[in-house]
């Protein structure tokens, strides 16, 4: 709210309704207990006489109140007023928190849209849409569906990091419950989407990836390897798969069917990947009896 003090020349006559001469306003942010309009006048405007001295400390008094009320209000505690501060306040809290939810609910919208959608039905205004905003604030946050794409990118390897670091810890902690660390980590990948936002947020050459981009990209290998070892140590997996052979594997296995076969069989891609996971056991333990054949002999 803006609080308007008026200072009025002491001695010169106008006419009704006409704003005296000399007349200065003071623009002070701040908000006003009450504000309640009484005999016409604006609230919070305070009358100033020149040569007045009580009065022009009454007003100072009055100012004083309003800013340390205002300080206390943002939580900032009480500060001498200058003009720099007004102009360049901070910006709250509270909008910068708003700010953010905003941007994370369309980066959610958006990646939800890839991963249920065919990728050139995802447009900024269904994004919009999903994410309950205007599509003013979906651009506002992003200038166009390219910038929206390499984010989301960005964001999935940033959580597949997290998922990693989690199974790493969880092997550590309790290695005899290995296989099923493994087999959460796998099936985490299957319900993010990796089948569908794989092939649509990765860009057509890994140079465009940012350099934050690409530093997650090589986290999220070296992650996923030390996975695959892990897993290979206890017979899950052969210790000869390589990363991007997992990746892609996993990632054709749980694309989505087409309406038709999802129709007739809606656990077909859990099917497929518990498939994958016994053919990798498979594996995995012929190359352990392999070695164990090799080491008594």
């Amino acid at each position: 709210m803006v609080v308007l003090a008026s200072v009025a020349q002491q001695g010169q006559p106008r006419p009704h309704g006409e704003a005296p001469p000399g007349l200065r306003l003071i623009r002070l942010h701040a908000h006003v207990v009450g504000g309640e309009r009484k005999g016409g006048a604006v609230p919070g405007c305070l009358p100033v006489v020149h040569g007045d001295t009580s009065n022009s400390r009454q007003v100072e008094d009055r100012l004083s109140l309003f800013r340390a009320l205002y300080s206390i209000y943002e939580g900032r505690g009480v500060k001498p007023h200058s003009p720099t501060e007004t102009n360049h306040r901070e910006v709250p809290r509270a909008v910068r928190t708003d700010a953010r939810e905003r941007r994370q609910r369309i980066i959610d919208a958006a990646c939800h849209l890839f991963r249920t959608s065919h990728p050139a039905e995802v447009t900024m205004e269904r994004v919009a849409e999903r994410a309950r905003v205007g599509i003013a604030t979906v651009y506002r946050n992003f200038p166009d569906r390219e910038a929206l794409m390499l984010t989301c990118a960005l964001y999935l390897l940033e959580v597949v990091e997290s998922m990693e670091l989690d199974a790493l810890a969880r092997f550590a902690a309790d290695p005899a419950r290995a296989e099923c660390t493994w087999r959460r980590f796998v099936f985490s990948l299957v319900e993010l989407g990796a089948g569908t936002l794989i092939p649509a947020l990765t860009p057509d050459s890994l140079e465009d990836l940012s350099p934050e981009g690409a530093r997650h990209r090589l986290l999220v290998r070296q992650h996923t390897q030390a996975i695959l070892n892990a897993a290979a140590r206890h017979g899950l997996v052969s210790p000869a798969l390589p990363v991007h052979e997992f990746v892609t594997q996993l990632t054709v296995l749980t694309r989505p069917p087409v309406p038709g076969v999802h129709s007739l069989n809606p656990g077909v891609t859990e099917q497929l990947v518990e498939a994958y996971l016994a053919h990798q056991r498979t594996l995995g333990q012929r190359t352990a009896e392999a070695a164990w054949e090799v080491a008594t002999h």
